[in-house]
């Protein structure tokens, strides 16, 4: 079953389905907004709003692509992360790389990279490690946070369990 909605700036087509046991799950094909909704928490009302009727409905998971503009960053502070092993060790490969490059410039210091290089390593046995990366506080020299920094343009499948506690504390 597909869902289309389209109102006052905002478009969005979801798609349910029912995974191999048998268990509904969606996946967040399209979401876009207008530029003038940008920044005014209209997403956030929208996911919560949408999660309300997921949990009505039983649905178990949320699939989505965390796209290259700011997904890769937003979406794990609400729970999401990479939708499998391989697809985390694809990040953590790509972050590791992102890293060592922002330190050669002197964006981040070597002290720093020190304190994330374990978190990225981790990507490569657990995916929820995204989560303690998009919440690293220190900043680069441009003063953007590290976290963000390292996952501003990536794209990765991403998942969020419903049933997973600690991803839905983060999601509410």
């Amino acid at each position: 079953l597909s869902f289309t909605y389209k109102n006052e700036g905002v478009y969005t087509t979801r798609v349910f389905t029912l995974d191999k046991n048998g268990k509904l799950q969606v996946e967040h094909q399209i979401f876009e907004m207008t530029d003038n909704l940008q920044g005014k928490g209209v997403a956030k009302k929208f996911m919560k709003n949408s999660m309300e009727f997921y949990e009505e409905i039983g649905v178990t998971n949320i699939k989505m692509d965390a796209n290259i503009d700011v997904g890769g960053y937003a979406w794990p502070k609400y729970g999401f992360k990479p939708h499998n092993l391989g697809a985390s060790q694809s990040l953590g490969d790509t972050l590791a790389d992102r890293a060592s490059s922002l330190a050669s410039f002197n964006d981040i210091s070597q002290a720093t990279l020190t304190q994330i290089r374990p978190l990225i390593a981790k990507l490569q046995t657990d995916p929820s490690a995204i989560w303690a990366i998009s919440d690293i506080t220190a900043v680069s020299s441009n003063g953007v946070k590290v976290g963000k920094n390292l996952l501003l343009g990536r794209d990765y499948k991403a998942v969020l369990n419903l049933s997973d506690k600690v991803a839905m504390r983060r999601f509410y």
